[in-house]
């Protein structure tokens, strides 16, 4: 089976009533063997940066970075923050990702730059566990666009995601009461 690292899981509307509902998700590891661990990149939690660097006694920090918003990354260790960035250096991933308070302290000093997104918490699921979920029609699999993880607005990056699939809205996926793909 082919690897989901390096691509977006696109919430179905059959999670309504899970937390994954309407959410985007990148898969930075996946492995048959080993399970998968991803990020949620569309769900701000109304808290900034700013909030963040006070918490953990950040004196100084670019100003910039003031109302650059926190996410909320999934639901293990969502008192941990972890950095996703554009890789510069490996091309077998497209973020790095960190959870390394010293990566936060010289981001805080940092220039602002949207290449960067900073999460509460991570997504992951056991062995073989995200390959049924795939099956049971719980995600669709879209080769992740980091332009969609930085350049678009959080509220548009689920459906702009469908269209990279060619559906133009998530009501294209009912058909009456049923769910098609």
């Amino acid at each position: 089976m082919q690897s989901f690292a390096n691509h977006f899981l696109v919430a179905m509307p059959s999670l309504h009533d899970n937390e994954f509902a309407g959410t985007l998700v990148y898969v930075s590891e996946h492995s048959v063997n080993s399970g998968a661990i991803g990020f949620v990149v569309n769900r701000p939690v109304g808290r900034s940066l700013k909030n963040i660097f006070n918490n953990l006694d950040m004196g100084s920090y670019n100003p910039s970075w003031v109302d650059y918003p926190l996410f909320w990354g999934g639901p293990v260790s969502p008192d941990r923050g972890y950095v996703l960035h554009r890789c510069v250096s490996n091309v077998e991933h497209m973020l790095e990702i960190s959870n390394d308070k010293d990566v936060l302290a010289e981001v805080a000093k940092s220039k602002f730059s949207n290449s960067l997104l900073m999460t509460v918490g991570y997504s992951s699921w056991n062995e073989m566990q995200l390959e049924e979920e795939v099956r049971r029609n719980d995600w669709l699999i879209v080769k992740a666009n980091l332009e969609l993880v930085f350049d678009i607005d959080p509220v548009y990056r689920h459906s702009e995601a469908l269209k990279m699939l060619g559906i133009s809205s998530v009501m294209n996926l009912y058909e009456g009461n049923d769910i098609i793909v």
